[in-house]
């Protein structure tokens, strides 16, 4: 299937288009294209989400997708997610799915991540606590997952409260189980430092 040009888009606005070829139709085989995504908070996909990602104010994303329809392989990923308070992370790498029995599973990735929190205190519902004290946050971080293993490094987080708090880390963050249920189990190496001295 040549010259493939599909494009989805709901009432509220969300948006899938993927452009490019697809070898063999009926095994799935052979993808190569393009593929972009545009979801909002108004949209209509947002309330097939999970509870805790309906917090998402908007998800645009584009890559170059290639393998088959069963196990796609996500290149060249660029996605730009919004979040309360007008907070913001982008990501950028690689990312693997795969077909199991009946459903897609994530296999791996490989993701480099800036992010900017203007307002924490917008995470106070999800975190349990108001972290207001902080400040301004902001960060980054490469993420990866590999042999079930979700790890972090070159992270740096700086935070405008505390005289210039920054904290740098990295290590292992937790388990992919074999339901795919992530099992938390840090072990991370941190380092803080401050640039001025800030009173208690």
């Amino acid at each position: 299937l040549r010259d493939l040009d599909a494009e989805l888009t709901s009432s509220g606005g969300d948006r899938l288009k993927l452009a490019g070829h697809l070898d063999d139709v009926w095994q799935g085989t052979g993808l190569d294209g393009t593929l972009t995504l545009k979801l909002d908070s108004t949209g209509d996909v947002q309330q097939l989400l999970p509870a805790d990602w309906r917090v998402l104010d908007r998800i645009e994303a584009s890559a170059h997708v290639t393998g088959s329809i069963a196990a796609p392989v996500f290149s060249d990923l660029s996605a730009d997610i919004g979040g309360p308070g007008h907070s913001d992370l982008q990501l950028a790498g690689m990312l693997k799915l795969t077909r199991a029995k009946d459903r897609i599973e994530l296999q791996g990735f490989d993701l480099s991540s800036t992010f900017a929190v203007p307002n924490p205190s917008a995470f106070s519902d999800l975190l349990g606590f108001d972290p207001a004290a902080l400040g301004a946050v902001q960060g980054q971080a490469r993420l990866s997952l590999a042999d079930r293993k979700l790890e972090i490094t070159a992270l740096k987080v700086g935070a405008s409260t505390f005289g210039g708090l920054s904290v740098e880390g990295q290590g292992l963050i937790g388990m992919l189980a074999a339901d795919h249920v992530l099992q938390l189990a840090p072990q991370l190496s941190l380092s803080a430092t401050m640039t001025e001295s800030a009173p208690l």
